[in-house]
């Protein structure tokens, strides 16, 4: 625990990749080694005309978890499905279907 700090979504970086928790760790690395791939051959193509083979070699030294307590929260309201994102720290709604309002005036 040491080195814990409150959770703030606002300081993850924007390119940062959010997975779903029971993912395990083998198939986060493949998903990094495609993305790494994709990403030198996207670099690639802006030099060259044709790639005729691309090896990408990594090396992982260190796996850091990070736990971001985040609720999912889906509901209905009216006939309608309405779904909620709120950071689980400060209660805060990050992302959400609002229902419509139909007013008259009379």
């Amino acid at each position: 625990m040491e080195g814990k700090i409150p959770f703030d979504f606002r300081k993850i970086e924007r390119f940062a990749k959010i997975l779903n928790s029971e993912i395990e760790q083998d198939e986060a690395l493949e998903l990094a080694r495609q993305q790494i791939e994709s990403h030198h051959r996207f670099l690639l193509q802006k030099d060259v005309d044709r790639i005729v083979d691309l090896t990408t070699e990594f090396n992982v030294k260190q796996i850091v978890y990070l736990h971001a307590p985040v609720w999912f929260i889906k509901y209905d309201y009216k006939d309608s499905a309405y779904k909620l994102i709120i950071d689980g720290v400060t209660g805060a709604v990050l992302r959400g279907d609002i229902p419509s309002s139909k007013f008259s005036v009379l």
